[in-house]
């Protein structure tokens, strides 16, 4: 898997494409960077990662919470939010495929695989799942290895600072996650460079409740867990060359496929 991905990747650290693979990992011939793996995820954080990890994002990575988060915590939150089954998220996106089955995908803020699995069984080619917590990781390669897919590869990094060249993925997934980023544009800004022409970008995310008893506001303000306005969405995708395409709204839960331009 790691040749397979290893011409479309960059150095984070000095971001030339001087990568080559090691005996346990990667190493960058122009900056003698390394990047150990372990247990088969390959780690390209570095030691201070560029991403602010938020109150909330600190809560998911507890021992409880990634034991209980594809069975429990995930879909009870979905439902909360959208008043229907996470199943039907899934389809959703997996929707999204049909008629443009990529040789790459990107699956961004993978979480524990909920839809790195279901996107790897769909693609011919193979996918990346990429986050930033270790236990998360570390759960979600049990879980590919259960169900035996091969076509994975899991990486340790950053959503602000990823470890590929431009155009690199013609998909890229990224589900539960950019309202709970502390830099939206940042990560709109790397999800645009990563993305070729005409790539395509599918995202779950969240849009403000018009009522909502001021829960809305303490979520934002104590736990940092976010809200777009869906005008503010659009305008954000234009502002980085991504054009919604197709869009559906449960409550609010939002999901949408962009094209980049």
């Amino acid at each position: 898997m790691l040749e397979k991905i290893l011409p479309f990747m960059r150095c984070p650290r000095c971001a030339q494409t001087e990568l080559r693979a090691a005996s346990a990992g990667l190493s960058c011939r122009f900056c003698e960077a390394r990047y150990p793996a372990y247990d088969g995820i390959l780690d390209l954080a570095n030691a201070e990662p560029h991403q602010v990890i938020t109150p909330f994002q600190r809560v998911m990575q507890t021992p409880l919470v990634v034991s209980i988060y594809e069975s429990f915590w995930r879909r009870l939150g979905y439902f909360i939010a959208s008043s229907r089954r996470f199943e039907k998220e899934i389809h959703a996106v997996l929707a999204y495929l049909p008629g443009r089955e990529s040789g790459r995908v990107l699956d961004l803020a993978c979480g524990t695989g909920m839809f790195t699995r279901p996107l790897a069984r769909r693609v011919q080619g193979f996918v990346v799942g990429l986050d930033l917590s270790w236990p998360m990781l570390l759960h979600a390669r049990r879980l590919i290895a259960r169900d035996g897919i091969d076509n994975v590869l899991l990486m340790r990094g950053t959503a602000v600072h990823l470890p590929f060249v431009a155009g690199a993925f013609p998909f890229v997934n990224c589900c539960g996650a950019l309202h709970l980023f502390d830099n939206p544009d940042l990560v709109l800004k790397e999800i645009e460079r990563v993305l070729p022409r005409g790539g395509h970008l599918s995202v779950q995310t969240t849009i403000r409740p018009e009522h909502s008893a001021g829960v809305a506001y303490l979520l934002e303000r104590f736990i940092r867990f976010g809200f777009f306005d869906e005008s503010e969405l659009r305008e954000r995708l234009r502002l980085h060359s991504l054009k919604m395409l197709e869009s559906e709204r449960h409550r609010i839960s939002y999901t949408f496929l962009a094209r980049s331009s």
